[in-house]
């Protein structure tokens, strides 16, 4: 979840078949400390790549071709505020 522009709220839940459950040899804390240190990982590596990086707000931009639908879609938005 978004908490601010430079900060994000990352959430888990864990879903095991009832088979692991019943299992008392079964390591679940094994199986969710695993996949924290690779979530922490590569929430890392998220963060290095995004590191500097800033946006500002497009007031006006060009769109391609291949975005004739939203070309589309925006004039049928002015035909609506102009009615």
């Amino acid at each position: 979840l978004p908490r601010s522009v430079n900060e994000t709220e990352l959430g888990v839940e864990w879903l095991f078949e009832k088979e692991a459950l019943d299992d008392a040899s079964y390591d679940i804390e094994n199986v969710t400390d695993f996949a924290c240190l690779v979530m922490q990982q590569d929430a890392q590596a998220c963060e290095i790549n995004q590191m500097g990086l800033q946006s500002t707000p497009e007031l006006e931009s060009v769109l391609m071709p291949e975005e004739y639908l939203v070309f589309g879609f925006h004039n049928w938005v002015r035909q609506q505020m102009a009615n």
